[in-house]
């Protein structure tokens, strides 16, 4: 069984989010990031505040400048929750492992 959130530190985040074989990570300091022509994906950890409930989560960010700028930002409370956001952003942003891309 894996880590979950609150036993992870980057390399462990770098280790699940490249197990999930959507698209390829590398570790950039803290951060985790899948990176194509001018789109990326990031994630990273960090923890919520005591007034909310407190706890671990993963941070989601992505940026798509292919055609002006998207961008956004979510913290994820679950690796399922993550995993499913990684994989709708990877298919969306053209970076998933199994799409052939035609430029």
């Amino acid at each position: 069984m894996s880590a979950g959130i609150d036993e992870m530190g980057p390399k462990e985040l770098l280790a699940w989010a490249n197990g999930l074989g959507i698209c390829r990570f590398e570790l950039d300091g803290d951060e985790v990031r899948c990176e194509g022509r001018n789109v990326e994906i990031r994630l990273d950890l960090g923890e919520f505040s005591e007034s909310i409930g407190g706890g671990r989560f993963v941070g989601f960010d992505f940026e798509d400048e292919r055609d002006g700028y998207r961008a956004g930002s979510m913290p994820c409370r679950t690796l399922e929750e993550a995993a499913g956001r990684i994989e709708l952003r990877a298919v969306d942003l053209g970076l998933y492992a199994g799409q052939v891309m035609a430029f």
